[in-house]
Protein backbone atom coordinates (compact mmCIF):
# COMPACT_ATOMS: atom_id res chain seq x y z
CA UNK A 1 0.00 0.00 0.00
CA UNK A 2 1.23 3.41 -0.57
CA UNK A 3 0.43 6.69 1.32
CA UNK A 4 1.43 10.17 1.00
CA UNK A 5 1.85 12.78 3.88
CA UNK A 6 3.08 16.13 3.15
CA UNK A 7 4.84 17.75 5.29
CA UNK A 8 5.64 21.12 4.14
CA UNK A 9 4.70 23.28 1.00
CA UNK A 10 7.83 22.13 -0.29
CA UNK A 11 8.64 18.23 0.83
CA UNK A 12 6.28 15.50 0.51
CA UNK A 13 7.03 11.89 1.87
CA UNK A 14 5.78 8.74 0.18
CA UNK A 15 5.05 5.67 2.48
CA UNK A 16 5.60 2.62 0.96
CA UNK A 17 4.16 -0.37 2.48
CA UNK A 18 5.75 -4.15 1.52
CA UNK A 19 3.22 -6.58 0.95
CA UNK A 20 4.97 -10.35 0.34
CA UNK A 21 5.39 -13.39 0.81
CA UNK A 22 9.13 -12.76 2.53
CA UNK A 23 8.31 -12.55 6.20
CA UNK A 24 11.97 -10.31 6.46
CA UNK A 25 10.23 -7.55 4.85
CA UNK A 26 6.07 -8.11 4.63
CA UNK A 27 4.57 -5.12 6.27
CA UNK A 28 7.56 -3.13 6.19
CA UNK A 29 8.04 0.46 5.37
CA UNK A 30 9.78 2.88 2.95
CA UNK A 31 10.06 6.59 2.64
CA UNK A 32 10.08 7.91 -0.85
CA UNK A 33 10.95 11.90 0.09
CA UNK A 34 10.69 14.23 -2.56
CA UNK A 35 11.87 17.60 -1.86
CA UNK A 36 10.92 20.42 -4.70
CA UNK A 37 13.73 23.10 -5.26
CA UNK A 38 11.63 26.14 -6.58
CA UNK A 39 14.60 28.05 -8.07
CA UNK A 40 15.42 25.21 -10.19
CA UNK A 41 11.88 23.35 -10.43
CA UNK A 42 13.28 20.47 -9.73
CA UNK A 43 12.27 17.51 -7.13
CA UNK A 44 15.12 15.68 -5.38
CA UNK A 45 14.00 12.21 -4.24
CA UNK A 46 15.59 10.04 -1.48
CA UNK A 47 14.52 6.88 0.34
CA UNK A 48 15.27 5.70 3.57
CA UNK A 49 13.32 3.23 6.37
CA UNK A 50 11.70 5.26 9.09
CA UNK A 51 12.82 4.87 12.27
CA UNK A 52 9.36 2.89 13.35
CA UNK A 53 8.24 -0.23 11.26
CA UNK A 54 11.00 0.26 8.84
CA UNK A 55 12.75 -2.14 6.51
CA UNK A 56 15.45 -3.51 8.18
CA UNK A 57 18.99 -1.67 6.31
CA UNK A 58 20.05 -4.84 5.22
CA UNK A 59 17.42 -5.41 2.56
CA UNK A 60 16.75 -1.73 1.56
CA UNK A 61 17.88 -1.07 -2.23
CA UNK A 62 21.79 -0.26 -2.47
CA UNK A 63 20.53 3.37 -3.60
CA UNK A 64 18.51 3.84 -0.18
CA UNK A 65 21.78 3.00 1.97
Amino acid sequence: SVSYESTVSTTGTIVVTTTTADSNISGAKLNLVGTYDPSTGQVSWKCEAPTTGGIDAKYLPSSCK
